[in-house]
């Protein structure tokens, strides 16, 4: 009696793996042909990214001319006395709002960041 229960398992596993071969022959050939449309979509992507890069570059660049347009102000920081450009990119802040804070001292100070 096991023996034709198992029988009958593996007849089913065959047609069941039967019929995903036939299923995955049957997207094989829409995928091929369509490949004329998806080098279009890949054509639109990359005219896409283009774009996206030039408006970054774009972003950058306006923001650059916005940080050399800033006024330097010096402060002295609140830790360890040094005089520093608050304004500079780099990680210098004011700590809770009203203690400047220099580069130095927010990363050696970063692990108790807010």
């Amino acid at each position: 009696m096991h023996f034709n229960y198992l029988n009958m398992i593996l007849e089913v596993l065959k047609i069941e793996n039967h019929n995903k071969n036939i299923k995955s022959d049957s997207k094989d050939d829409k995928h091929i042909g369509n490949k004329s449309d998806e080098s279009k979509s890949d054509e639109n992507k990359t005219d896409e990214n283009k774009l996206e890069k030039t408006k970054d570059d774009e972003n950058r660049a306006e923001k650059k001319n916005a940080d050399e347009n800033k006024p330097e102000k010096i402060e002295t920081c609140y830790f360890c006395l040094k005089k520093f450009d608050i304004n500079k990119d780099d990680l210098s802040h004011y700590k809770y709002g009203e203690y400047p804070m220099c580069d130095y001292c927010a990363q050696f100070y970063g692990f108790y960041s807010d």
